[in-house]
């Protein structure tokens, strides 16, 4: 019989060298009773000649003691159930609590979902600077400084590399051959840069932006010129 004193003060390696080594874990069982009368009788032999096992029987020899002295009922008795009402609190904490977990892990799914998007804004575009450019600056029409059947507005937008200027141009005339326009900016030294460069289509309005390291301050015009380099759009910020 093998138990809880398997391992106890008294197995010492010397169990391993006898021939009946297993008999020598019969000495609780001998203790409390729990042996049949062969192997009783059989232990009881084998205890006359094991000062090991007398040791092992005189310390279990207070067992059955103890054990009487645990009520019967409280042996067998059923564990007793938790009253109705914590019950109903155990359950109602129990459902408060996963539903509190759910709403943390919802919340920090939309947070993290939000990080994302922002960091991908800030990769994409570049500080201050939205997939619209935020709000977008005010346009304001060019004056004609030449005749041509060509209209544009003009907005400036101030960037850390420069300024951004967007151009909404319209062609009103029935071109039978490219007529080409270039967009320029002129400084406050008079240095012209053509920041961007088209092929009008007739009866469209096309959208172009161009780009300039020229601060707003310094930008004495924006002129929309013809291909021979002749001003017919000119706008003063």
């Amino acid at each position: 019989m093998t138990g809880p004193f398997d391992s106890g003060p008294f197995d010492g390696g010397l169990r391993g060298d006898d021939a009946d080594a297993d008999i020598h874990h019969d000495d609780a069982a001998y203790v409390l009773g729990a042996l049949s009368p062969a192997d009783r009788h059989r232990y009881e032999q084998h205890l006359a000649g094991c000062a090991r096992c007398r040791e092992s029987v005189q310390a279990f020899a207070g067992l059955p003691g103890l054990l009487s002295r645990v009520p019967v009922e409280q042996v067998g008795a059923e564990p007793a159930a938790p009253p109705p009402e914590l019950s109903g609190d155990l359950f109602t904490a129990a459902r408060r609590a996963r539903w509190r977990r759910r709403v943390m892990v919802v919340a920090g799914g939309a947070v993290a979902a939000a990080v994302c998007l922002v960091l991908a804004l800030l990769l994409a575009f570049g500080p201050g600077r939205g997939p619209t450019g935020g709000q977008a600056p005010p346009a304001r029409a060019m004056t004609a400084v030449a005749p041509a059947p060509v209209t544009a507005t003009a907005a400036l937008a101030t960037r850390p590399w420069g300024t951004d200027v967007t151009v909404r141009c319209r062609y009103h005339g029935a071109a039978s051959y490219p007529v080409g326009y270039t967009l320029v900016v002129v400084d406050t030294g008079g240095h012209s840069e053509r920041i961007s460069s088209w092929s009008a289509v007739p009866d469209k309005t096309m959208v172009l932006t161009g780009t300039t390291a020229t601060r707003p301050d310094r930008i004495r015009a924006i002129q929309v010129r013809a291909s021979d380099g002749t001003p017919v759009l000119s706008l003063t910020p």
